[in-house]
């Protein structure tokens, strides 16, 4: 083996430096002072430790590397890791995504959904063009529900419904739905006097005589108000359907008392049927065994009650029947009365 000793080595006329065409080989450390060196192929085996800048015109190929300020594009063999300060990898990028461990914040998006969530058809959507942001959620590519600029809630769209309305349920497979409370329990009341009546035995249908109280036809200053029963020869209807408690009243007295009944009934109809013809309830007294019995005159009262269910205000009515098998005085007012009142809703 030959070797060279010396301090300095230049070219042949010792103004430059030599030209190795074959390459060189150093296996120790090579120290530069130039400020810039050009090398078709360095191969370095040990440490390079480089003060200024590299230029590279083809491909930088490196096993490790502590800091990477590329001005281009940085192409890995499998992953870029991103260490935390203090907790380990805080971001991988590779070809299956990037994973982030703590939070990406970003001033703004670009070739992505950013204003929504989504996966499939199903998706929860925000929208503000200024004054009308709300969200949107949608499933199986249509609108469900949308919460409105002032935070009302719209059911399939922009359908906030209307003052008053209350969602009902559509069950375990519909859409609820925006609905009008019906008349609750106690909005319906109305009270009816007869104008009273006597004649020998008999029994029928009370056809006529029927007014509010004050007097068969009258008015009544602080009688009830808003939809009431009405009232035409005899035949009652509903103004909203529910359920409702009927009284009857039928108070007077009977003459030669004999073992004799007077008594009242209500009869009802849900087809329309005119008179109806369905008894739904029934009261009688006997004038001898009544105690008010006073010169051969028997006086009572016979009451009668039901509760009815009403499902079609066209067709569902009521109607009131009187009985008597002596000669007869039904008291008018209060003798004669009836009272509705409606306890709940269908």
């Amino acid at each position: 083996m030959s070797r060279i000793r010396a301090n300095t080595i230049t070219n042949q006329n010792a103004n430059g430096a030599p030209n190795f065409p074959d390459g060189i080989t150093v296996s120790g450390v090579v120290t530069a002072t130039v400020s810039n060196s050009t090398l078709n192929t360095l191969t370095v085996t040990g440490n390079a430790t480089v003060g200024g800048n590299i230029g590279v015109g083809g491909t930088l190929t490196y096993e490790d590397v502590t800091n990477v300020d590329s001005v281009g594009v940085i192409t890995a063999r499998s992953s870029i890791n991103v260490n935390a300060a203090s907790s380990g990898i805080g971001v991988t990028i590779n070809s299956g995504g990037i994973n982030v461990a703590g939070v990406i914040t970003a001033t703004s998006f670009s070739g992505i959904d950013s204003d929504k969530i989504s996966e499939g058809n199903t998706e929860v959507e925000t929208i503000d063009t200024g004054s009308d942001g709300h969200v949107k959620f949608s499933t199986e590519g249509g609108e469900r529900l949308r919460i409105g600029p002032a935070g009302q809630i719209g059911i399939a769209g922009a359908n906030y419904g209307t003052s008053g309305q209350v969602l009902t349920s559509g069950g375990a497979s519909a859409v609820p739905t925006w609905g009008t409370i019906s008349a609750a329990a106690g909005s319906v009341y109305d009270t009816f006097h007869g104008q009273g009546f006597s004649g020998s035995a008999g029994n029928g249908y009370i056809t006529s005589g029927w007014g509010k109280p004050g007097g068969p036809g009258g008015s009544w200053a602080n009688g009830p108000s808003g939809k009431l029963i009405t009232e035409s020869s005899g035949i009652f209807s509903f103004p909203s359907t529910g359920i409702y408690y009927i009284s009857f009243q039928l108070s007077g007295y009977a003459q030669n008392v004999n073992n004799r009944i007077i008594g009242n009934r209500i009869y009802a109809t849900n087809s329309n049927a005119n008179p109806p013809a369905h008894m739904v309830a029934h009261a009688e007294w006997n004038t001898k065994s009544f105690s008010g019995v006073d010169n051969g005159v028997g006086y009572g009262t016979a009451h009668c009650a039901v509760i009815l269910k009403v499902t079609n205000t066209s067709n569902d009515k009521a109607a009131f029947w009187w009985q008597s098998e002596d000669n007869y005085n039904i008291g008018g007012g209060y003798g004669q009365q009836v009272i509705f009142y409606k306890l709940a809703d269908l």
